[in-house]
């Protein structure tokens, strides 16, 4: 563990200082002052290892570096405070660029905002298909639905005992029904496909006499009753 702490800090202490160093060469430069590039590597190699003692580390290392800038440049006290205090300055942009390119993008995409809205819509639809499925098992265990009125035409073809279509439900067929206080559903076979139909909700289905819209109104047990194109259509097993 020391190891690493003292490869650490060491680390730190080379880019601080090579941080400070270019600073300190661009604003020499800049204002013309005398200098040699020993003075300013060693100036800001103190000044960086005292601002890492902790505490009062920095307050060392300010008026250290004022007084290395004297030597080396022999300018006056004005000078040298103002190419500190700038450099000082620089080294905290430069700092912070760093941090920056080593945290990258921290921008959220589109994309990115638009996939918790779909994870919400998918488990939605994950629940509904969870809830049909818990409600299509045996009737022995789901509850026994509403038995609703017949038309006159049904009744006529249950008391004749005819268990053939009637003329109006004639290119339909009932596959099945799922009576669920949430979403009741009746399934539908026409046109060789079969749809799923919600109450209330019109579905454009291929029938032998074209396409047509057809909306589901009723659910009984046995039976459904749907509005095709108008034309209220009364479904038998």
């Amino acid at each position: 563990m020391e190891t690493f702490e003292i490869l650490f800090y060491l680390i730190r202490f080379v880019i601080e200082t090579g941080f400070l160093l270019l600073a300190l060469w661009g604003m020499v430069r800049i204002q013309q002052f005398q200098y040699t590039f020993p003075g300013l590597l060693g100036s800001a190699a103190l000044a960086c290892a005292l601002d890492m003692i902790p505490h009062f580390g920095h307050y060392l290392a300010v008026p250290t570096l004022y007084l290395c800038l004297l030597k080396v440049t022999r300018e006056d006290l004005t000078g040298v405070i103002f190419t500190a205090a700038v450099s000082y300055a620089l080294v905290f942009a430069l700092n912070l660029f760093l941090i920056g390119s080593l945290m990258g993008s921290l921008r959220m995409s589109a994309r990115a905002r638009t996939q918790p809205e779909a994870s919400v819509e998918q488990t939605q639809e994950q629940d509904r298909a969870g809830s049909d499925t818990d409600e299509t098992s045996p009737p022995s265990q789901a509850a026994k639905p509403a038995q609703l009125p017949l038309t006159p035409a049904a009744e006529r073809a249950a008391a004749s005992g005819d268990d053939s279509k009637t003329p109006s439900d004639r290119g339909f067929s009932l596959k099945g029904v799922i009576n669920s206080s949430k979403a009741p559903a009746a399934m539908i076979a026409t046109g060789g496909k079969t749809y799923t139909l919600f109450i209330g909700e019109p579905e454009s289905m291929e029938t032998d006499a074209g396409r047509v819209k057809v909306t589901l109104e009723k659910i009984g047990e046995s039976s459904v009753v749907l509005n095709v194109g108008g034309e209220h259509v009364e479904v038998r097993r």
